[in-house]
């Protein structure tokens, strides 16, 4: 489930240090946490910011788009709706290899079936992991299913749901929300 969404963004530049390592059947690599973030988003209706600032480890320019809490529900929207279409042609796929007569059927046909079967689910797949990955933050590949040398990951939070926030969801000094 996506965390919701409110005026910051907290979270940590990282630059990936070497190459993976394979261990009991885990894939890992190594990541040099660079800086603490908080990110500010614009107002809805504004257009999306953008964080300009070297990586500290290697001096590379990097540059982020910060989306609006309104910008980012809409981008949610579409992967969701890719995703929900991703699912259809799978499904449909396998419908019309229901339907399909037993003899009599090209090689051009099951071709086509095949690749709706194995086109959608394999969609579907990538296209869920970018809906629940989307939090409004765009750059250097963020967000995408990849180990990508420069990465901004959401710093983990306890209290995201729970406290903290004023009524316009802003975090808040703890017990000043008027929420409760």
């Amino acid at each position: 489930m996506p965390r919701p969404l409110d005026g910051y963004v907290t979270g940590s530049l990282s630059h990936r240090i070497g190459r993976g390592t394979m261990g009991d059947g885990v894939y890992e690599f190594e990541f040099l946490r660079t800086e603490e973030l908080t990110l500010v988003r614009p107002y809805d209706g504004q257009p999306a910011s953008v964080l300009r600032k070297p990586c500290p480890a290697c001096d590379k320019a990097l540059s982020y788009r910060v989306y609006s809490v309104r910008a980012t529900r809409r981008r949610r929207a579409v992967w969701w709706a890719l995703t929900t279409f991703a699912a259809a042609l799978a499904i449909g796929g396998v419908v019309l290899a229901n339907s399909l007569p037993d003899v009599g059927v090209s090689d051009v046909w099951v071709f086509v079936v095949v690749s709706a079967i194995l086109g959608g689910i394999l969609a579907l797949f990538l296209l869920v992991r970018l809906a629940l990955g989307e939090y409004g933050i765009r750059g250097h590949r963020t967000g995408w299913p990849i180990i990508a040398k420069h990465a901004f990951a959401l710093a983990p939070s306890f209290a995201d749901e729970f406290c903290c926030r004023d009524d316009n969801g802003r975090p808040s000094p703890a017990g000043t929300s008027s929420r409760f």
